[in-house]
């Protein structure tokens, strides 16, 4: 198993505090709107930490149903979804945060080579498919039932 790279010990510029700031305060005119939120989120998280894809995924674990809000909007497609679905117990990140109860960000390699990993079915049907070569997730834990 990969173990992660220590944080940089770079100081914030004050560009990207004002970055954070600005981030934070477009996520504040939309607080009273789940969907709003979700959606303000994926789009404006990218000006922070780059990324091709950005989702939230609001995974009801007992259930194994989750609700995705990604940009850009239409990247993960109806088929996409289904293969994820499908795989979604036997996900190193679902396995990590939801059976270990694993409180942390992780990466897929923190949990499986990067090489053993593209072996898997999960991989060949949903990531090969998107083009993702590398996913990490945090985790929040909501304690109320979600409408999704």
């Amino acid at each position: 198993m990969a173990h992660p790279s220590p944080a940089s010990s770079e100081p914030l510029r004050a560009s990207d505090l004002r970055a954070a700031l600005d981030f934070v305060s477009d996520l504040a005119d939309t607080i009273d709107d789940a969907e709003a939120f979700a959606r303000c989120g994926v789009e404006q998280l990218p000006r922070l930490a780059a990324s091709e894809l950005t989702t939230l995924s609001l995974c009801d674990l007992g259930s194994h149903r989750r609700h995705v809000v990604g940009f850009p909007r239409a990247a993960i497609g109806t088929e996409a979804r289904a293969s994820f679905d499908r795989h979604f117990d036997a996900h190193p990140l679902v396995r990590y945060h939801a059976v270990d109860g694993g409180p942390c960000v992780r990466r897929i390699s923190d949990s499986f080579a990067s090489a053993e990993f593209r072996e898997t079915a999960l991989y060949d049907e949903y990531y090969r498919q998107l083009g993702i070569d590398h996913a990490v997730a945090l985790p929040v834990h909501v304690c109320f039932k979600s409408k999704y």
